[in-house]
């Protein structure tokens, strides 16, 4: 499993967001509670781990289902936890708003001389 790429993350927070929980939360949650959630959501659970294995646009539309499904049936529930948490806290997009900002920067100073309206004195 490693960081995927940026059409693997839009398909990993669609689903992420369906779950309705962080991942304080899950590691908050008592025994009762965290059996309650993977009953309730670990199909789910099981297709973002898979989302981060089959992170291509092929392989993300074909694989996820069945490695999904293999993931669920080989996977202890408290290791199916811990790769969705581990996935959530290293999925960081604050790197990529941060790169909007300096994008529009970098426009401005790749325009032509002589293109702005404004004139130095």
């Amino acid at each position: 499993m490693h960081r995927p790429p940026a059409g693997a993350i839009i398909r990993i927070a669609l689903r992420y967001m369906k779950l309705g929980v962080t991942p304080e939360e899950i590691k908050d949650m008592e025994y009762d509670a965290r059996l309650r959630f993977i009953a309730e959501k670990g199909k789910a659970v099981s297709e973002i781990v898979a989302l981060s294995i089959c992170t291509g646009w092929i392989t993300g539309w074909l694989f996820v289902k069945p490695v999904a499904w293999y993931i669920r049936w080989r996977v202890h529930p408290a290791m199916l936890t811990a790769a969705l948490m581990q996935l959530l806290s290293g999925m960081d997009v604050q790197a990529f708003c941060n790169t909007i900002p300096l994008a529009a920067r970098a426009a401005k100073l790749l325009e032509p001389i002589g293109s702005h309206e404004e004139r130095m004195s």
